[in-house]
């Protein structure tokens, strides 16, 4: 299908998707989120502020014993008199709004969480492979946002340098009688004439929204379906001509053989031409993500992450 390759190498990507770093602000939020899992709550005599747990009794005619008790977290928002409750103590009786009246009320109890400091115990708690100190967790972080970049940045490269791959790539003509298209193609139109009878409406009806492309006409949405197909049967020759390099080949025979290893089990004899064409969309998926991964192999080493 690939009469002139363009070598992805050329392709001049923006210095701002090889450049990322990491901040000691990152870094710190994950210990904390990580001290946060050791947290503990006691009670506090020095007066409630927010953050803390307060239990009142208020009156309740309508509760058996004539009251009930509310708990509230401190700095929600979610009480009317939280700004009143500030700087008191366990014990004290106030008066409170609650439920479009004043009324009075007694705090039970005032509870505080602690958010201890991570320390190298904590740390071997976590029971993360090879890390044992503060110092190991912080590296492992720091090996994490650095694989995150790493993985938005290739988004933005691979689409890049894919636009550009195919822009400047001979291709053999694409067509109906091109077996990948045609699976592709004619597999969207079975599903869009299945969804269009349990609809009961016809396809140029439900095209547009099936396919996401609102405000286009049945005619534009054909065509556009056309472009897709033609560019994902392009994507996957190009990760079958890196596979073929790499010993790498994946065939349709290999996924029937798969497939009818299960059969017995879904009580099915046969392979059914719909299970076919899906296969063969398996097998040019797997194709694209071929190219994908060799991209992401080759730029993956060049992008640097730094902290800061």
């Amino acid at each position: 299908m690939i009469n002139k390759l363009y070598d992805f190498k050329d392709v001049v990507i923006p210095d701002a998707l090889l450049k990322a770093s990491v901040s000691h602000e990152e870094i710190d939020g994950e210990l904390y989120l990580a001290a946060q899992r050791f947290t503990t709550i006691a009670p506090a005599f020095d007066g409630i502020c927010n953050g803390d747990i307060v239990v009142l009794k208020i009156p309740d005619e309508q509760h058996p014993d004539g009251v009930q008790q509310v708990f509230v977290n401190m700095g929600r928002g979610f009480f009317d008199s939280e700004e009143a409750l500030l700087g008191l103590c366990a014990g004290v009786q106030t008066q409170v709004f609650c439920e479009g009246k004043t009324v009075p009320a007694t705090i039970l109890a005032v509870k505080r969480k602690h958010i201890p400091k991570l320390t190298d115990e904590s740390v071997c708690q976590l029971k993360i492979e090879g890390v044992a100190t503060i110092a190991d967790y912080e590296n492992y972080v720091f090996e994490n946002k650095v694989a995150q970049q790493r993985q938005r940045r290739m988004k933005g490269i691979f689409e890049i340098a894919s636009k550009a791959v195919l822009a400047h790539t001979e291709f053999a003509p694409i067509g109906d009688d091109n077996e990948w298209y045609r699976t592709l193609y004619n597999g969207t139109m079975i599903q869009l004439e299945t969804m269009a009878q349990q609809t009961g409406k016809s396809v140029d009806e439900i095209m547009p929204e099936a396919l996401r492309m609102s405000g286009k006409t049945a005619d534009e949405c054909r065509r556009a379906l056309k472009e897709m197909c033609e560019e994902h049967v392009k994507l996957g020759a190009l990760g079958l001509y890196y596979a073929k390099q790499d010993g790498v080949e994946y065939t349709l025979e290999e996924s029937i053989a798969r497939m009818q290893a299960y059969m017995p089990q879904l009580g099915q004899t046969e392979i059914s031409e719909v299970e076919e064409n899906m296969l063969i969309s398996d097998i040019i998926q797997r194709y694209k993500e071929y190219f994908q991964k060799v991209i992401s192999d080759y730029y993956g080493d060049k992008i640097q992450v730094v902290l800061q």
